[in-house]
């Protein structure tokens, strides 16, 4: 299979690039490259990784410009190249203020941050640009994922200060928690995707977690077992309630989700 990858420099578009690359031809679409958009190589997939996101935009208004802007401009490509799948890595951020205790994709969206309601403008304009192409449409919400390169989600953090020994102030401590999934767990279920997608509908939004929630006091304890540290934990409440994610109806389109626990050990013991 032909696939373009957009993002492939980042986590876990780089995660992709490595194991699609053993089995299928993989392109890379760097940002502000715009060759491969008016090329004419027939490819089969676009998988669509490459995002601003507030650790790497600094303003938020020109997060949502530049993100809306990656959508449009890939929307001409999926047309001239009768690009048969496209799979965009969204996220969980679309529903905003997560106020249902377990969150599903019939949940509506409360208050989105910028970020979430640029990845959900992403997702429409996917959706209704290209509602009368031959193209499936996956789109994956994301969780924090983790892996080798992970830096801005809850646990990467985290381990961050259990490395180097530093404060590190807890919220939550006797909510379940199952926020996290591996970045292997995200790659083989895309490779499935690749193989498996005849039965899908033509337009698919799917939530990706972990499954057997834990509470976050366990959490800390598994890091104060594979992580040696003189960090300090405090527990402290939070003003937002916590919530769990609902990732059944990816496990009916062939998701395996790994435990949380599972996940976790596996992302701690990747070092």
């Amino acid at each position: 299979m032909k696939i373009l990858l957009t993002g492939a420099t980042g986590f876990i578009g780089s995660h992709i690039y490595k194991s699609l690359s053993l089995d299928h031809e993989v392109r890379v679409l760097h940002r502000g490259e715009k060759n491969l958009l008016n090329c004419n190589d027939n490819f089969d997939c676009l998988i669509h990784c490459a995002s601003a996101t507030p650790s790497n935009t600094s303003d938020p208004y020109q997060l949502v410009v530049d993100n809306i802007s990656y959508a449009k401009n890939l929307v001409d490509f999926v047309k001239s190249q009768k690009i048969r799948i496209l799979i965009y890595l969204s996220s969980m951020s679309v529903y905003g203020e997560m106020i249902s205790g377990c969150v599903n994709e019939d949940c509506g969206a409360f208050d989105p941050s910028l970020y979430g309601l640029s990845k959900f403008m992403a997702e429409k304009i996917f959706t209704d640009y290209l509602k009368n192409e031959e193209v499936k449409k996956i789109f994956l919400r994301l969780p924090g994922v983790v892996g080798i390169g992970a830096k801005d989600v809850f646990l990467a953090k985290l381990r961050s200060g259990f490395k180097d020994g530093k404060e590190v102030t807890v919220y939550n401590s006797t909510q379940l928690f199952n926020n996290v999934l591996h970045v292997n767990s995200l790659v083989n279920y895309i490779k499935f995707i690749l193989i498996e997608n005849s039965q899908y509908p033509k337009d698919l939004a799917l939530n990706m977690s972990s499954v057997e929630p834990i509470e976050v006091c366990e959490v800390i304890e598994i890091f104060k077992e594979l992580i040696p540290s003189d960090a300090q934990v405090f527990y402290g409440d939070s003003l937002k309630p916590s919530f769990l994610i609902s990732c059944e109806k990816a496990i009916e389109y062939g998701f395996i989700p790994s435990t949380t626990e599972n996940s976790i050990r596996d992302y701690l013991l990747d070092f």
